[in-house]
């Protein structure tokens, strides 16, 4: 964010995170298995529900929209508010997903 790369691993499963626009983000990573994923499970899905009082949109990899274009989606403020909570899931890839908040 703003010209700031932060690189860090968060561990595998599923995880959700509702930003304060009440826009839920969801993910799914492959399980562990170092012999096929040996840098950590990819991503297997994700998704955004966009919580709004006129509409819900949904955006999702299993509908063949990529996790790019998704975040695109996102305002600003909501984009820095997902890295803030994304955050909050560090930790080793070869552990299942832990929230740290």
């Amino acid at each position: 964010m703003d010209g700031v790369e932060s690189i860090y691993d968060i561990g595998y499963g599923t995880g959700l995170v509702t930003l304060s626009t009440g826009t839920q983000i969801t993910w799914t990573t492959y399980d562990h298995d170092p012999g096929q994923f040996p840098l950590g499970p990819p991503l297997e899905d994700f998704s955004i529900l966009f919580a709004d009082a006129n509409d819900n949109l949904s955006f999702d990899t299993a509908d063949g929209i990529s996790v790019v274009d998704q975040l695109s989606a996102l305002s600003d403020f909501e984009l820095r508010e997902f890295s803030r909570e994304l955050f909050k899931y560090a930790g080793a890839a070869d552990q299942p997903l832990q929230y740290n908040g």
